[in-house]
């Protein structure tokens, strides 16, 4: 039995070591990152480092439960208990600050696509405005060309006053139908002049 408790307590032991070394390192390679990422001006280095200290506790906090397999007096239990329960409250602060920093970032994610649409929404708008805008000058210049032409008809006499305009087109149609006869009958006469001959 001494040999199998031995061996617990060597094995929880390396365990206990390893896990404090992996712990050590996530937070050291965390820590350097963070750094880096903060020189740099990376807008994600505080969630970055955050979730990488949360993963160094989560470590170092595996290795305090394995503590208590060993431990034998009740004061070692409240020490370790006391280490659980302060890597506990660490851990629990930390993804609670990992879950705000990916709140703001979906905020601030929002807040950028929803100004790209309103540019956009503002771009399609002016253009539709410069559209009418150059329709208005377009029919400007329409109005302009008439008004211009206008008083050279009136002075020729081709121009129609407004009350006119039934009587014109009715002569127009008078004069179209008149042409029609006279083209008629000029194909007749030709007609019989052909078969004549």
């Amino acid at each position: 039995m001494d040999i199998l408790e031995l061996f617990l307590r060597e094995f929880v032991n390396l365990a206990m070591l390893l896990f404090e070394y992996i712990g050590v390192g996530v937070i050291t390679f965390a820590g350097i990152q963070g750094i880096v990422n903060y020189v740099r001006r990376k807008p994600d280095t505080r969630l970055v480092l955050a979730k990488g200290l949360a993963m160094g506790l989560e470590f170092k906090l595996g290795s305090e439960i394995l503590r208590t397999v060993i431990v034998r007096s009740l004061d070692e239990i409240y020490i370790v208990a006391g280490i659980i329960a302060l890597r506990a409250v660490l851990t629990i602060l930390i993804h609670w600050e990992i879950g705000n920093e990916r709140k703001e970032e979906q905020l601030h994610q929002e807040a950028k696509e929803s100004a790209e649409k309103a540019q956009k929404s503002r771009s399609v708008q002016e253009m539709s405005e410069h559209a009418e805008a150059a329709a208005d000058d377009g029919a400007q210049t329409e109005d302009t060309d008439t008004a211009a032409v206008r008083p050279e008809a009136e002075r020729t006499g081709d121009l129609v006053p407004e009350e006119g305009h039934a009587q014109a087109a009715e002569t127009e149609r008078a004069a179209g139908s008149q042409a029609e006869d006279t083209e008629t009958a000029a194909e007749k006469e030709n007609k019989k002049e052909n078969t004549k001959e």
